[in-house]
């Protein structure tokens, strides 16, 4: 797995986790 890729992972982690707090 590429930096960027985990990076993009991450990102999207934080997303999801973001909206399923709300």
């Amino acid at each position: 797995m590429t930096r960027r890729s985990f990076l993009k992972t991450a990102t999207a982690g934080l997303a999801a986790n973001a909206a399923a707090g709300i």
